[in-house]
């Protein structure tokens, strides 16, 4: 199992990117900021269930579209853009030659995302598949 990463997703109420830490609690799928100080009021039980959720000050959990939840890769583009999966990267080799286009996945067999980083090669993010 890999360690709680910074993950983005897009509001429910607004379709607007938020990013921070993703967890699903009875069914919602939530995106909690990492500054936010979260505490969990209930008792954890056979079904799971915590309660509610509360944060101090102005971060509160979001809920978002579970389609639209993408893990950060670690990597950045050639534009310094954290990339995510679901981005759409194109990829440059020497001599700023494009290669081709490709969506950022997590391979299980690989143990990691399907770009690697080279001293040949960069990527630059040209779109997401949620748009």
């Amino acid at each position: 199992m890999r360690d709680l990463g910074k993950y983005r997703g897009k509001r429910k109420d607004n379709m607007e990117w938020v990013y921070g830490y993703y967890l699903v609690i009875d069914g919602y799928h939530l995106i909690i900021q990492p500054d936010a100080k979260i505490s969990f009021n209930g008792i954890y039980g056979e079904l799971g269930s915590f309660g509610e959720i509360s944060t101090s000050g102005n971060k509160w959990p979001c809920e978002v579209i579970p389609e639209t939840v993408g893990e950060f890769t670690g990597k950045k583009d050639i534009n310094s853009e954290e990339i995510y999966a679901g981005d759409e990267v194109e990829k440059y080799i020497r001599d700023n030659k494009r290669t081709k286009i490709i969506e950022v996945i997590w391979l299980d067999r690989q143990c990691g995302f399907n770009i690697s980083e080279g001293k040949n090669h960069w990527y630059e993010i040209v779109g997401n598949i949620h748009k």
